[in-house]
């Protein structure tokens, strides 16, 4: 699925900018204009919604593809909403999903809430120039707005399922931010070491890996 990323989307990124300024403290100039500048509908080019209501099992569920004229304005508004967008059942592949109902399977991968990725990213105080990992950056949202920030080759994350490593990386790699997925266990670090001035933890963990 490959939605046509030329479509103007900026207005929505600045309505999604004013709604999180508004309701969600959003007050850091850098933080700011990387949300008016990454392109979300790069990063999230599909997402499932759920059909059924509480308590299904199993679960039916929509998916829309950004791609689908039928399905690009409610993708859209989603994606631009403040909601986590579920993106991949029980870890699979997502260069074969196909539009439409699914029915079952528990989600493995999704983008953090928005408001949380305001409160985490700019909890940190991000600088150009600063060093950054994220462990577990799912689609890469939040590793994408930091690179925004720090710079190119300064932002990296650690994914541990390697379908969304590969996707996240694929679609980080449209944005040209610079920013780098590498696929591996959270838990143990960056594989190739090295010191970082900042680290997220978009997965619970017991403690902050330690050093390579």
């Amino acid at each position: 699925m490959s939605p046509d990323t030329r479509a103007p989307t900026a207005g929505r990124r600045a309505a999604m900018v004013r709604r999180l300024e508004t309701d969600s403290g959003l007050t850091d100039p850098r933080l700011r204009e990387a949300f008016l500048a990454v392109r979300r509908e790069v990063l999230l080019p599909h997402a499932y919604v759920r059909v059924s209501g509480p308590g299904a099992d199993p679960i039916d569920w929509r998916l829309l593809d950004g791609s689908h004229p039928d399905d690009r304005e409610e993708w859209l508004e989603l994606i631009h909403s403040d909601a986590s967008i579920l993106l991949q059942r029980d870890g699979e592949r997502l260069d074969t999903l196909v539009r439409g109902p699914v029915t079952g399977g528990n989600m493995t991968s999704m983008s953090t809430y928005g408001p949380a990725t305001v409160e985490a990213l700019q909890g940190m105080r991000l600088e150009p120039g600063h060093t950054y990992l994220e462990l577990g950056p799912g689609p890469g949202v939040s590793l994408a707005l930091a690179a925004a920030v720090t710079g190119p080759e300064l932002a990296i994350g650690i994914e541990r399922d390697s379908h969304m490593a590969a996707f996240a990386q694929r679609n980080l790699d449209r944005l040209g931010l610079g920013a780098a997925v590498v696929p591996g266990d959270a838990l143990e670090g960056h594989p190739a070491g090295g010191l970082f001035d900042r680290i997220h933890s978009g997965i619970g963990v017991p403690c902050v890996p330690r050093r390579g």
